[in-house]
């Protein structure tokens, strides 16, 4: 169940909804949209202050701040989604582990095969990868290599050698 605000903040800034946000006891399950004009002035904030740029998606003291896609938020003020259910929204960290596992239990039930001439990454019938695919590939082979099922086949790379 979500309850649904409007809050006009006047010049919002990272100071105004930090401040919100602490006043109005939000949690990290909470959501806090911005007009695009503001959303854009608050990174450009967060670029100047902190001297990087602000990491995709924004969260503010564990509140995601981002721009509404279905709802017309005016400017200088917040739509704020506080979402009553008990289940807490994952942390960035804990969706990077599950991104993590998950790439691991796709690469081990998937099958490599490497030109037997030169070692390069090919399909199963020895063709050449697109390259995105082949360095997706490359980049798996490199994290998991003793745990990867690999063959030899020949590969298109090497023309030139024969199979005797």
């Amino acid at each position: 169940m979500e309850t649904i605000s409007f809050t006009s903040l006047g010049k919002i800034t990272i100071k105004t909804v930090r401040n919100y946000i602490l006043d109005e006891k939000l949690s990290p399950q909470d959501k806090i949209y911005l007009h695009p004009d503001n959303y854009d002035d608050l990174i450009l904030e967060h670029r100047k202050t902190y001297s990087k740029p602000a990491q995709k998606p924004y969260y503010l003291i564990s509140v995601l701040l981002d721009t509404s896609k279905n709802v017309l938020v005016a400017f200088n003020t917040i739509h704020v989604k506080k979402n009553k259910n008990k289940t807490p929204r994952l942390t960035q960290i804990e969706l990077e582990e599950q991104e993590k596992e998950s790439e691991y239990s796709s690469a081990l039930d998937e099958i490599f095969y490497r030109c037997g001439w030169c070692g390069n990454v090919v399909e199963s019938d020895g063709s050449l990868l697109n390259d995105d695919i082949r360095e997706y590939k490359i980049s798996l082979l490199r994290k998991y290599e003793n745990e990867l099922s690999v063959y030899k086949v020949h590969g298109d790379c090497c023309p030139h050698e024969s199979d005797d």
